[in-house]
């Protein structure tokens, strides 16, 4: 099927012993210029065009924020539309989001403060959306950075990438791990649903040798390092407020590297395949590149050890969430009762 997880960032960290972690996975991942400068070529992109090539079709939608402009030196949601013209040979059009967002009905019932979709403006078989010069374009296959897009796109037939039900599987961190866990072999984060400081407290309390090492406090539905964490210690964090969905997550430590700079890895399997790693350095223990991180090349040692992994858990994620689609979307419209604590949507952030 063409709709799934087909472009998969993955987040790993690897403890003193140089065991790997499986981190989180993205749905609308970044990191590509850097892997760019490192490999001294578009690697990633170049593969993303490949298997775009490879769909049928000839019109290519890419959706980008109206206020982001190309930078050769940021990448935004306008640099990987830029550098994909140069490869992709179908007809691309470039569309703002804000020019094809509605306020729409809540397609997921267990989610809180859905409030924008990317509208398909006609449906019934004959959707269509606007591109930057407010022209109707029938989309044969459509890329998006973020938002959530209406699921009639995919029922009628067009290749999303990734698909909501992919971006639904790794948005929400605890249900991509409880898919993950199945894979022998892959080592995961002993983890903690929480929505406030108290039951953080007696969480710490409890579990005093898991955290011994300090722990990481993330929300469920977030990125770009937003809302982290990361203590040293197994006591409370000062000034820091839990809201409703947060992870209480052990702490894998690491050896650091020159400078006693702290690191992880992010790497890309597109359509299934392994393509690059880079890691991510940075002084500070959030290593997004967002919050000051650069990118290094990722040694061979680390790569060999992750490589069959990151495609084994990209297969899984893209494997589990087509037979959502194939449900007709139930797990959308129909939703199970959570089995853990609630957790808190975030319906603009990027991935």
């Amino acid at each position: 099927m063409k709709n799934g997880y087909k472009i998969a960032g993955l987040d790993f960290i690897f403890d003193r012993k140089g065991q790997p972690w499986f981190i989180e996975a993205n749905s609308a991942s970044t990191v590509h210029k850097e892997i760019e400068n490192i490999y001294g070529e578009p690697i990633t992109v170049k593969a993303i065009a490949k298997y775009i090539n490879s769909l049928p079709g000839k019109n290519f939608c890419i959706f980008q924020s109206k206020n982001h402009k190309f930078r050769e030196d940021k990448e935004n949601s306008a640099w990987l539309p830029e550098k994909l013209k140069g490869f992709v040979n179908k007809q691309l059009y470039i569309c703002y989001m804000e020019k094809n967002l509605r306020i729409s009905r809540n397609y997921f019932p267990d989610h809180n403060f859905v409030k924008l979709t990317l509208i398909n403006r006609r449906g019934g078989g004959n959707s269509y959306v606007l591109d930057s010069h407010r022209r109707k374009v029938n989309p044969d296959v459509i890329m998006r950075n973020y938002f959530q897009l209406n699921p009639d796109f995919e029922k009628e037939g067009i290749a999303v990438i990734n698909s909501m039900a992919a971006r639904d599987a790794v948005w929400f961190k605890h249900k991509c791990y409880e898919m993950v866990k199945s894979i022998k072999g892959i080592n995961i984060p002993k983890y903690f649903l929480i929505n406030n400081n108290t039951e953080l407290k007696q969480v710490l309390k409890e579990n005093k040798s898991l955290f011994r090492n300090g722990y990481v406090l993330k929300p469920l539905g977030n990125s770009l390092g937003r809302g982290i964490k990361i203590t040293e210690s197994a006591r409370m964090p000062r000034n820091f407020e839990v809201k409703l969905g947060y992870m209480l997550q052990q702490r894998i430590h690491q050896p650091k590297i020159h400078k006693n700079k702290y690191w992880d890895v992010r790497c890309f399997v597109i359509n299934g395949k392994y393509i690059a790693g880079v890691k991510r350095v940075s002084k500070n223990k959030v290593t997004n590149i967002t919050k000051g991180a650069y990118g290094e090349l990722l040694d061979k040692k680390y790569e060999k050890k992750i490589k069959k992994m990151a495609e084994k858990i990209a297969n899984l994620i893209n494997q589990q969430t087509q037979e959502w689609v194939k449900s007709d979307f139930k797990y959308m419209y129909e939703p199970e009762k959570p089995s853990l604590r609630a957790a808190r949507w975030h319906p603009i952030g990027e991935e």
